[in-house]
């Protein structure tokens, strides 16, 4: 049997050791066999690792960035803990299979998923998609997938290896500034009084009223100097120039 302890030197240096017992039957008597083995630097190693590994989910965890790796001859895969939480789950609290996990893909982009990962197996192309999957407890989100592809010395893949980060805070800023932008314009384009946008003293925009005003179209008059549509004897007092 194996016993872990904790001992101290004569100089008073702590140490972990990994002491053996065997039961020996020699000469009619029983005795026990110990050997020791100084595991002090595997030990703290061991720490290390796990108070590293201890940070690292802490700051996935905050970040909301999971990671997750699949062995390609195998078609084994593992994600972490924060890779879980983003799909809906418990940390751990299912084995992971590929079908698993496309079956979370929202419908409309997993034709687009499924092609991208055996593109990159293919030709060893890194990943960077966004697409929207389907929690557990049905939660659409938008998520932003990169991967690397690992290959045997003989090119041959064996790994993906990646990081998803959960972009739908982004994504719905976008769609919200999109939506102003499409109103603000509708109402610039429908409005009585005539606008203009200029940079560099050229019209960069124009809306249909002031086409209107100055008897000509949008068309024509976008990327014109504004010169031309001012009276000489008022340009330098409009422009500046």
């Amino acid at each position: 049997r194996d016993y872990e302890f904790t001992g101290q030197t004569r100089t008073g240096r702590v140490v972990k050791l990994l002491l053996s017992a065997v039961d020996v039957a020699f000469d009619r008597r029983h005795y026990i066999v110990v050997s020791g083995m100084d595991i002090t630097g595997r030990k703290q190693a061991e720490e290390k690792l796990k108070k590293s590994e201890a940070m690292l989910a802490r700051a996935q965890e905050i970040a909301h960035i999971g990671h997750w790796e699949r062995d390609i001859p195998s078609q084994k895969v593992l994600w972490s803990d924060e890779t879980y939480r983003i799909f809906g789950f418990k940390p751990q609290e299912c084995e992971i299979s590929e079908p698993l996990f496309l079956e979370h893909i929202h419908p409309d982009d997993q034709k687009l998923v499924k092609k991208n990962i055996r593109d990159a197996i293919e030709s060893g192309r890194s990943l960077d998609d966004e697409f929207r999957i389907v929690r557990s407890d049905g939660v659409i989100r938008w998520i932003r997938g990169k991967g690397e592809v690992t290959t045997a010395e003989d090119g041959t893949p064996v790994q993906l290896f990646g990081t998803i980060l959960d972009i739908t805070e982004r994504k719905e800023a976008e769609n919200q500034l999109r939506e102003s932008e499409e109103k603000y314009r509708i109402l610039v384009e429908r409005a009585d009084d005539g606008i203009i946008l200029v940079q560099d003293a050229v019209m960069k925009y124009v809306n249909p009223r002031m086409a209107e005003l100055l008897g000509t179209t949008v068309e024509e008059i976008t990327g014109s100097p504004i010169a031309d549509y001012i009276d000489p004897i008022d340009v330098e007092k409009v422009t500046g120039r």
